[in-house]
């Protein structure tokens, strides 16, 4: 997670002056439980005034490379990021709810 010591375009107390929000960046894996780490971040983005950001990396399933095959054609490529970005959403759908 990242949380910047100053936020962008303010002060050191979390006090924050026009030229842009500040940013909280969390990592996530949404194959497993958010926990501690998404209400932390959640919770400092709250207290600076911030934006969150959640991001994730994922990898096609093994059975869509093969030997065969030096590529994944776009409509599967399409399918897995949607739900992807669906199990993202639905591991910070409480956090989402805590803090509107």
């Amino acid at each position: 997670m990242l949380i910047p010591a100053q936020p962008a375009g303010g002060f050191g107390d979390g006090t924050r002056v026009p030229g842009g929000p500040a940013e909280v960046v969390v990592g996530l894996d949404a194959h497993r439980p958010a926990g501690e780490v998404a209400d932390f971040a959640f919770a400092a983005a709250e207290a600076r005034g911030a934006r969150l950001r959640a991001v994730q990396a994922w990898a096609f399933p093994a059975e869509a490379v093969s030997p065969r095959m030096l590529f994944v054609t776009g409509e599967d490529r399409a399918g897995w990021e949607d739900q992807e970005v669906l199990r993202l959403s639905d591991a910070l759908r409480v956090w989402q709810d805590k803090y509107p």
